[in-house]
């Protein structure tokens, strides 16, 4: 689980970097990039530097921890699991529908 969760980070943030250096490029300063993850176990391994010990996952860990220690990702945050955007996409209709 945490491997998908973790490769799931991953290509958002390739996305989002060359998005931003491309605006950077065009508008000629620095867009901030905040990767928002809703896995609390992702988030523990990328800020409170939580170990895991598959050799794939220490590297793909690694390329999002040093994008944020070189400011290449402004912030890393945590969205609860009561406020997950993609709920709506994902999830069956509510009751109140």
């Amino acid at each position: 689980m945490l491997a998908t969760e973790l490769f799931a980070a991953l290509d958002p943030f390739d996305f989002g970097h060359v998005l931003c250096e491309t605006l950077r490029a065009i508008l000629g300063r620095k867009i901030r990039l905040v990767i928002a993850i809703d896995s609390q176990t992702v988030f523990h391994v990328l800020i409170k530097l939580a170990k895991t010990t598959e050799k794939r996952l220490l590297i793909d860990a690694a390329v999002l921890k040093q994008a944020y220690d070189m400011h290449e990702i402004s912030d890393i945050v945590l969205i609860s699991g009561q406020s997950t955007p993609a709920d709506v996409l994902t999830k069956a209709k509510s009751e109140a529908s």
